[in-house]
């Protein structure tokens, strides 16, 4: 399908991408009068900061395994978005998973004879409806279509209490030299459905049928077993379910809170681009003790620290004494003079006598650091600290927002609204060829896109996939990657009634299988947005220290909250089974790795390319919103008091 061309060809600037950060920057520049051009490769908002239904994620999770794709040589400064994003992403690991699976039941082979069935028994969990329209339509066993010149066998239609019985006989040519054992069989039948999770086109329920007919033509006419393919059922039933119910989900693949007084929440005010958007707080923090195994509510308020039980009362006025100077550490200097580049952590030993508990509280659940004790500064920790002090009462008993139906993609469409209230041009779904640049200057002049057209620009703001390989060379050792999962359950990690809309837990430094950087959880639930009506989203994250996949750094903390099958239900307590898990590492491409050049490299970005990060490891918008402004001054220099300003009249009003 041609893209459409455009009448005008020449603007300001051409921003790539619709990411949080390219979106600030896009709705700035429209806002102070420029000529913005906004461009998305993709046919949707938020780039590397998307949320997405199930099954957008679903299919993602299918084609992240399809192989690295090819560059084109041909091309001097090509854009391959394609490629650039895949390598984006690694160690992707997901697997859905049954509610209740039962034990399986076998029963060993009997002799053998010419004519052999396997009985597939399809014992279906009685709390959820096992119907398909596919197959309610047929009573009688019908056979299946294929080009196999062998014969095939009816199937009989499946219902709750359905037996299939495949006729083995005269589908080998070759006796076999042994009797399979039912162990034997039971695990081809297994292979054979494990298809289910890694085929995309696998949509419903009714696709059972064909699985029989792949398990008929593989087992050899030698033997026969009752195999109970509950477990497999029953996890099919999930997928199919959450299929059926997939625009009911916005799954965050960078979730994210926001600071009620940080820079973020400040600009939405005052630009009137808080009207797009609806919020919920983040009702209750808890931070996980790794000896007591337990989740301790985070005092987030004088009250709460003066109530909470496992707070002795020498350690309540240290906790008190601190937070009072830090709401207003500035103008205190003499206090942590010399401390200004030494661990925060050394900074509250040495001066408040906090420890232990208090410590990790204070550095994980109030400062949000979200890097190792050692990489915390005490300048950077205060300033978190105050941050979050001064966003209490705000709206609310917390320090917290969120934001619902998708956090950064949705505030990123926000911004792209404001962009294109003040003139902006979008286009999503649109296919950049190359970059031009100046050959006298080196200053990037413009691009051309998949129909051939060439579109002019001052300026070009991007997301880092857009970025030609030429301008990246040597960079690569820059970047680190943040392990992500999300996990979706149908019941509070907390237990019943705790939790809230929107909980937020730390899993300190080395409390979970030796975790170097913390470990952040997310949980959602119907009242955000995330997820259908009595369901929860978890969302994982942490700094990657290396050498591991997502899963494995992350697994230890996800088993803290729900029940994987290698779990017994006797030993798990509260904590139940999860529908679907997602683990993934994702690369940070931070802005200043993008520009910085490679000594004996000719890999520097012209002067006015302005790259945007990836979503980094800290919890909060924070950094994104500072670029953005950086951006912004760099286009607009000298125009600090031009950022957003408040609006003259109601945007609405201007469309």
């Amino acid at each position: 399908m041609a893209q459409p061309l455009l009448d005008q060809t020449e603007f300001d600037a051409i921003v790539l991408g619709t990411g949080l950060t390219e979106a600030i920057v896009a709705g700035a520049l429209a806002r102070s009068g420029r000529t913005v051009l906004h461009l998305d490769w993709n046919a949707f908002y938020g780039s590397n900061w998307a949320a997405r239904n199930f099954k957008e994620v679903w299919e993602w999770c299918q084609s992240s395994n399809e192989g690295t794709l090819e560059e084109d040589p041909n091309q001097h400064l090509s854009v391959n978005f394609d490629k650039n994003h895949q390598n984006n992403y690694k160690d992707i690991e997901y697997d859905i998973y049954a509610r209740d699976p039962p034990e399986p039941q076998l029963i060993e082979p009997s002799p053998s004879s010419d004519e052999v069935p396997i009985n597939l028994i399809l014992n279906e969990p009685q709390d959820t409806p096992f119907t398909t329209d596919s197959l309610a339509e047929t009573s009688e066993p019908q056979p299946i279509e294929t080009s196999d010149p062998r014969p095939t066998t009816p199937i009989t239609p499946i219902t709750p209490t359905a037996i299939i019985t495949l006729d083995l006989s005269g589908l080998s040519s070759d006796p076999p030299t042994q009797t399979p054992t039912a162990a034997a069989i039971t695990s081809t039948i297994a292979s054979h459905l494990q298809t289910f999770f890694t085929e995309p086109t696998i949509h419903d329920l009714a696709a059972i049928a064909y699985e029989s007919r792949l398990i008929q033509l593989s087992l050899p006419p030698t033997s026969s077993a009752t195999v109970d393919l509950a477990p497999y059922i029953a996890r099919i039933q999930t997928l199919s379910g959450l299929l059926r119910d997939s625009r009911h989900y916005n799954l965050d693949l960078a979730a994210k809170v926001l600071f009620c007084r940080g820079l973020l929440v400040e600009t939405l005010i005052t630009s009137g681009v808080s009207r797009y958007l609806e919020f919920k707080g983040v009702e209750k923090s808890f931070i996980f003790d790794g000896e007591e195994e337990t989740f301790d509510k985070v005092p987030i308020s004088k009250e709460d620290i003066f109530t909470n039980k496992s707070i002795s009362l020498v350690d309540k006025r240290k906790l008190m004494k601190f937070l009072t100077f830090a709401l207003e550490y500035e103008n205190s200097q003499e206090a942590y003079e010399g401390y200004e580049a030494k661990p925060f952590a050394e900074f509250l030993k040495d001066k408040y006598r906090i420890d232990g508990k208090l410590l990790r509280a204070v550095l994980y659940s109030i400062a949000l650091n979200g890097v190792a004790d050692e990489d915390a500064n005490t300048m950077d920790g205060l300033a978190r600290t105050s941050r979050f002090l001064k966003s209490l009462g705000r709206f609310g008993n917390y320090a917290f927002l969120y934001p619902l139906y998708g956090g950064g993609s949705e505030i990123a469409q926000a911004f792209c609204r404001i962009c294109a209230v003040y003139g902006g041009i979008y286009m999503l779904n649109h296919r950049i060829r190359e970059l031009l640049v100046s050959k006298e200057t080196g200053e990037f002049v413009g691009l051309v896109d998949t129909n051939g057209q060439t579109l002019k620009s001052k300026w070009l703001i991007t997301a880092p996939d857009y970025v030609p390989n030429e301008w990246v060379a040597g960079k690569e050792g820059r970047w680190h990657w943040i392990s992500r999962a999300i996990v979706i359950i149908d019941s509070s990690a907390y237990g019943q009634g705790d939790g809230g809309e929107v909980t937020q837990t730390v899993f300190p430094p080395r409390t979970v299988d030796g975790n170097r950087y913390p470990v952040t959880m997310l949980q959602l639930n119907h009242g955000s947005q995330a997820c259908p009506s009595g369901q929860f989203v978890l969302y994982f994250n942490t700094k990657s220290d290396g050498g591991r996949t997502a899963k494995q750094e992350l697994l230890n903390a996800v088993r803290k909250v729900v029940r994987l099958p290698d779990e017994a239900v006797s030993e798990s307590g509260t904590r139940r089974a999860p529908l679907f898990t997602l683990f993934y590492k994702q690369c940070v491409r931070t802005a200043d790795s993008l520009v910085e050049p490679v000594p004996g490299l000719r890999s520097t970005l012209p002067a006015n390319v302005l790259p945007c990060g990836d979503p980094n490891a800290q919890i909060d918008y924070e950094e994104a919103m500072l670029e953005a402004r950086s951006w912004f001054l760099k286009c607009c220099p000298g125009e600090e008091e031009g950022f957003l300003p408040v609006p003259e009249i109601n945007p609405e009003e201007e469309e």
